[in-house]
């Protein structure tokens, strides 16, 4: 079961996948939680700026990901950032720009300044030439389509450091 929510003021779109869907409030930027002490939504929020906001919603269904459409980068909604990043274990951005500098950096630059520490991953344009080409292709060349993105995440997640004894405390990937 999938909900989607939108708000009817400017602000962002929330879709939360699976046992994560949820009843939320939305305010100008971006949306409240009715009560502060909100459940944990999940292990993973794909924050997502621009035109990948349906790559993110096709990952998230894949990965059971909470899928937020950001809607713009200035001014940044941190304290959209900052609820979400309380109830998820990691986050990602993805953007169709570069990433220094850009949204993926506002994001992180909101967390450290919370002191959230928090996994992260910024994804965006790489910081190479890329050829000219359809969009579609130009996505896949630097990444960013559908599948690389996917690709991306999981490897990220799995790259990370476990904890003990060598048996991981991360969440297992669908």
């Amino acid at each position: 079961e999938t909900a989607v929510h939108r708000g009817a003021t400017d602000g962002a779109a929330l879709k939360l996948h699976g046992k994560a869907a949820g009843v939320l409030t939305f305010v100008t930027l971006g949306l409240l939680f009715p009560e502060a002490d909100a459940p944990h939504f999940g292990w993973l929020v794909l924050l997502a700026f621009g035109t990948l906001v349906a790559a993110a919603e096709r990952v998230g269904e894949e990965l059971d990901a909470t899928v937020v459409n950001m809607r713009w980068v200035k001014p940044l909604d941190e304290e959209l950032v900052l609820r979400l990043a309380q109830r998820h274990t990691a986050l990602v951005t993805l953007e169709e720009n570069a990433v220094a500098g850009g949204a993926g950096a506002a994001v992180l630059e909101c967390l450290q300044a919370a002191g959230f520490l928090r996994r992260t991953l910024a994804l965006g344009l790489p910081d190479r030439y890329i050829d000219h080409a359809s969009p579609a292709e130009s996505l896949v060349d630097a990444g960013l389509d559908v599948a690389s993105v996917r690709q991306r995440v999981t490897q990220w997640w799995q790259s990370l450091p476990r904890q003990g004894g060598g048996e991981s405390t991360l969440r297992a990937l669908p």
